[in-house]
């Protein structure tokens, strides 16, 4: 048999088998390895500015996140959908006319910012940034784009590079800044740095697509395109805005210190929700065309195994991290901190409810029925602002946490009834392996740490056992050469 050379598996697309197995390393190293790099500025950010200070960081972030969520309005995935088909007829038309899009909506957003934020915070140190947080959605709106490109194309290496150059540029700015001056308008200033050093990279690789990109506008297809992405975008903005707002309400009934502490308790999740996103983002560009040709039977068959690979990712992050919460929020922060062990227990078992919840939304998309989700989604997004109005004022960040935990099952709930309707599929008979893996991973924990055991030790061992449980149980999913074999 010939040996697979690096190359051919790496950056070359093959078979569909091969070609998600490619994405996904490719996926998994960028956004794994450059969160993990990140985590570190954040967790410097953190101790360096104090609970005060990050939390002002922390809410001009989460407004910029909101307004790049909104302006996006799934036009990038949309041109990953489209180019993906591959038969599709003009792709410099279709991404030169979601570009022009976007880069009005972006003049949109930005406008809405600087109106609206001076209305809705109550901390007088976030209006300052404005002209920072405007920049910052123009670089990340327009690379975002283009990252889309690279991703209907299923160039996942090229995707992995402009992240992974976006974030060091980001981290190695902000880490000069925290040093040399250390304040939150710094450390944004940094952010912004980065990410018009990515965006400037991106441009770089996706010349091609974009050169004289106007003299392609087609305004026949922007009805079209925005009738499909408009109800993708409540799909995508769910997650973004239930963390988002979280942080922006409790800035505006409680102030910068509780925002600190609440986003020390988040940004942990957020770096562990990439998980599911790599393998979602794998998996779209062969669920779409599965749905293209209308094959539910592989269809079916592809969600079966990417929702057992979430569950498999999930329930060991999810336990662990609930059982030694103390520890790990002490080890990154440092005792003041200690308030956001609560609400980071709440919260990890959002993880439970996302990682299936992405791909399933992935899914969803992939079969063009998005608008059959639009108001479950808004209802969610709408109950969890509720949930928060009348949690804050009683608990504190801990009530915004049960507020998200509230919202994300509200309507989830709803979204895998839906999905059930698209495809048929079934999951809880495969279950059984990994749901025993992690209950006799959850006994170990629990024994070692009453043991005394260091907890990073625990981590390591907990872990083991549960790998080894799931190989003691011939669970097929962890068997990677198959995989790429086939």
């Amino acid at each position: 048999m010939k040996p697979i050379s690096p190359k051919s598996l790496l950056l070359r697309n093959k078979t569909t088998k091969q070609t998600i197995a490619k994405n996904t390393f490719w996926l998994s190293l960028s956004n794994i390895l450059g969160r993990l790099i990140k985590a570190a500025l954040i967790v410097m950010a953190a101790r360096v500015l104090g609970t005060e200070g990050y939390g002002i960081f922390s809410y001009a972030l989460s407004a910029s996140i909101i307004i790049i969520s909104l302006v996006d309005l799934g036009l990038s995935t949309i041109v990953a959908r489209e180019i993906s088909y591959k038969e599709s007829a003009d792709h410099r038309k279709y991404i030169s006319t979601a570009l022009i899009v976007k880069i009005i909506l972006i003049i949109f957003g930005s406008t809405f910012l600087a109106i609206t934020l001076p209305l809705v915070s109550s901390i007088p140190e976030v209006i300052s940034l404005i002209p920072l947080l405007i920049l910052l959605i123009f670089f990340d709106g327009v690379r975002e784009m283009i990252i889309g490109i690279a991703k209907g194309e299923e160039k996942m290496e090229h995707v992995a590079f402009i992240q992974l150059i976006t974030t060091l540029s980001v981290t190695i700015l902000g880490l000069i800044a925290l040093l040399r001056l250390p304040d939150s308008k710094t450390l944004l200033i940094s952010y912004v740095a980065g990410s018009a050093i990515g965006l400037l990279y991106a441009l770089i690789w996706g010349k091609k697509y974009l050169y004289k990109f106007w003299a392609f506008f087609d305004k026949s297809i922007v009805k079209k395109m925005l009738s499909e992405a408009i109800p993708f975008a409540f799909l995508g903005l769910l997650g973004i805005i239930m963390i988002n707002t979280d942080t922006l309400m409790i800035g505006w009934l409680e102030g910068a210190t509780p925002v600190g502490l609440y986003a020390a308790a988040q940004k942990p999740i957020e770096v562990l929700y990439v998980i599911p996103m790599i393998l979602a983002t794998a998996m779209f560009p062969a669920m779409s065309r599965y749905a293209k040709t209308n094959n539910l039977i592989d269809s079916g068959r592809l969600l079966e195994t990417m929702l057992k690979y979430s569950f498999i990712a999930a329930a060991p992050i999810t336990i662990g991290g609930i059982i030694l919460a103390k520890p790990i929020i002490n080890l990154l922060y440092g005792s003041s901190y200690l308030a956001s062990v609560i609400p980071f227990q709440i919260l990890l078992m959002t993880i439970l409810i996302a990682y299936p919840s992405v791909i399933i939304a992935n899914a969803v998309f992939s079969f063009n029925k998005q608008s059959a989700f639009t108001k479950l989604l808004l209802f969610g997004t709408v109950a969890n602002i509720i949930f928060n109005l009348l949690l804050i004022p009683i608990f504190s960040i801990v009530g915004s946490a049960i507020a998200t935990i509230l919202a994300q099952i509200t309507a989830n709930i709803f979204i895998w009834i839906k999905m059930k309707s698209i495809i048929q599929f079934k999951i809880l008979d495969k279950m059984v392996k990994p749901i025993m893996a992690a209950l006799i991973m959850t006994i170990g924990t629990i024994a070692m740490k009453y043991l005394g055991a260091h907890y990073l030790l625990n981590i390591s061992i907990s872990a083991s056992i549960y790998i080894a449980t799931l190989r003691l149980l011939k669970e097929p999913l962890l068997d990677i050469k198959e995989i790429l074999r086939s």
